[in-house]
């Protein structure tokens, strides 16, 4: 019976500065600044044989700071999970079919 654990970590930040007020691609809503996405995730799997158990938690961090010195930053946090298990439905076979 197999018994095995898998775990995951992925990280990624995304970059996502303004364009300057009044460019080409942006209309003049705001006056540029920094927006900035962070992300963190850790993953594991548990193989119980036929059933298969798993779970994620995630956190993203996103960060916006306005070009003006008098505009506050704003930081936005969001902290998700997940749990799950997959199980074998209906007949099946791990050998192949046979050729008749």
């Amino acid at each position: 019976m197999p018994r095995a654990l898998n775990v995951a970590l992925a990280l990624g930040e995304d970059n996502k500065d303004r364009l300057p007020s009044g460019s080409a691609a942006k209309p003049p809503v705001d006056a540029g600044g920094e927006d900035r996405l962070k992300t963190v995730s850790l993953s594991a799997t548990y193989d119980l044989g036929p059933v298969k158990l798993l779970g994620e938690l995630s956190q993203l961090r996103h960060r916006r700071a306005q070009a003006q010195p008098w505009a506050p930053e704003r930081t936005d946090r969001y902290d998700g999970y997940l749990v799950g298990a997959t199980v074998p439905v209906g007949r099946g076979s791990s050998a192949p079919p046979s050729a008749a």
